[in-house]
């Protein structure tokens, strides 16, 4: 309702890679952000907005069981996502013996075309194994888990003066869509 009454407010969504969204802060082309790791720029404030789990995610027809070890885990059956550096040192750890991966995805929609294949896996955030259970996936929580995947919210620490009311308003929807049980659903 707040943002159908506020004429001052334009939203526009778009995805762009963490490094982008904060060259684009920075230069003011956009005025809020959502990355998945800190960057260490001066002019940009950085704060967590929430973690979520990691687990792993299979076919329905896998017999991976509702906890799973990280030995489990055939590392050649992996489909690869990358999730921030302290994901990748964990993962490095379990698996450096075995660089050479099946396949490797970059965005949610396309390891949903790759993840109905028996025995192959992935590791993903609760938030996304939730939305790929409509396509007849398995979700594993893992026994010795990577770190939790952390979003946090940027903006420039200067923001642009006649843009002020429009970050006030998106924070209040946003803190209150964070608290909603809706949101909580997603995480658990």
């Amino acid at each position: 309702n707040v943002l159908i009454n506020d004429a001052h407010m334009i939203i526009k969504v778009g995805s762009h890679w963490t490094v982008t969204i904060y060259k684009m802060i920075e230069n003011h082309e956009i005025d809020v952000g959502f990355v998945l790791w800190k960057l260490p720029y001066k002019n940009i404030e950085c704060k967590p907005l929430f973690s979520e789990r990691m687990v792993a995610i299979s076919s329905s027809r896998s017999d991976f069981p509702e906890i799973v070890s990280p030995n489990e885990l055939n590392p050649e059956k992996e489909i690869f996502m990358y999730h921030g550096p302290s994901f990748q040192l964990w993962h490095d750890e379990l698996w450096e013996r075995h660089p050479a991966r099946f396949s490797t995805v970059d965005t949610v929609t396309l390891l949903s075309s790759f993840i109905d294949v028996p025995d192959f896996w992935s590791i993903v955030p609760i938030s996304a194994a939730k939305k790929l259970c409509k396509n007849s996936i398995k979700i594993s929580e893992i026994s010795n888990p990577p770190p939790d995947r952390t979003c946090y919210k940027i903006t420039n620490k200067n923001p642009i003066p006649n843009k002020l009311k429009s970050l006030e308003t998106f924070d209040f929807i946003l803190k209150d869509f964070l608290e909603s049980e809706s949101f909580s659903a997603i995480l658990k």
